[in-house]
């Protein structure tokens, strides 16, 4: 059997996909994201329950690549770390330990609070940080993806 080489740039495109409420799926060989939500998991569900109720030709076309990913053809693709595996909050708390004491205190507030995703953001923003944030999270996630590839036995490059 070949052994698959993924490349870290394309599973990096495909971690910046990854949210709370979905999954992502890339295909072996293309390479081919398929982000499947936990609606479109609930509404496949009642699908297959009832395969006779009406849809939308294009809802039939989900349905029927939901069943090739999750089921007919799972072999053929990998499912990306999701969010809990990623611990963007984690690397959000590191980030704002990079930072002179004022902003550090500031940040940290921010990220321990309810609505820590938001409250971060308009700091990075009212500081002029977005930049440096995106630099030092798509490190944080190719770390990641080297980590998880080795875990998982999947080489890269």
């Amino acid at each position: 059997m070949e052994k698959l080489i993924f490349p870290l740039s394309k599973l990096l495109e495909g971690l910046e996909m990854v949210s709370r409420d979905c999954t992502v799926y890339m295909h072996k060989k293309t390479y081919e994201f398929i982000i499947i939500t936990d609606e479109d998991l609930r509404t496949y569900d009642i699908y297959r329950s009832d395969e006779d109720q009406t849809l939308l030709e294009w809802e039939k076309d989900m349905m029927h690549l939901l069943d090739d990913v999750l089921y007919q053809k799972k072999d053929e693709y990998i499912i990306l770390p999701d969010s809990f595996e990623l611990h963007e909050h984690k690397i959000m708390e590191r980030f704002s330990y990079t930072l002179s004491d004022t902003l550090r205190d500031d940040f940290l507030n921010a990220i321990f609070r309810k609505g820590a995703f938001q409250r971060f953001q308009q700091l990075l923003i009212h500081y002029g940080l977005r930049d440096i944030w995106f630099e030092y999270k798509r490190k944080s996630y190719l770390e990641k993806l080297i980590a998880w590839c080795e875990e998982q036995g999947y080489a890269y490059e």
